[in-house]
């Protein structure tokens, strides 16, 4: 999934920062983002993760600063993985909890901006049951 695929075109990254503390986003990071979360800001592992989430990825030691990585994340954050990650085949995972999350807290605020239930549905490509699960769980 990318920021097109996100209900009003904003990266993960930039949405989890606007809309969630940092304690929330770290709780509902998967071991393997919470790890790097560790070596990384969090804005640094949204960004990886957006990038790379659901495929398997080679972490260099040293690498480039033409790199895949560095191009995501910046070089810097690239060589702080390098070397704790580095020569490791990464399996990055995509994220879905806290995409979850972020759309969960996006459709409560809709509701409360007043719109209806079927138009929360459209926009968010769910079934009005579902909006009313969501909207009943928070």
């Amino acid at each position: 999934m990318n920021a097109a695929s996100i209900p009003n075109a904003i990266s993960l990254a930039d949405a989890a920062a606007i809309m969630l503390p940092e304690k929330i986003i770290r709780s509902n990071l998967s071991p393997a983002l919470a790890g790097i979360a560790e070596v990384l800001s969090i804005q640094a592992t949204l960004k990886f993760c957006e990038h790379f989430g659901g495929a398997r990825i080679y972490i260099a030691e040293k690498p480039t600063r033409q790199s895949p990585i560095a191009r995501a994340i910046g070089y810097e954050a690239a060589c702080k993985l390098g070397k704790v990650f580095g020569r490791e085949e990464f399996h990055v995972p995509r994220g879905a909890g806290l995409r979850r999350l972020i759309r969960n807290e996006k459709i409560q605020r809709a509701r409360s901006k007043g719109k209806s239930i079927r138009e929360i549905a459209r926009e968010f490509d769910l079934s009005a049951r579902q909006v009313e699960s969501i909207l009943a769980d928070s």
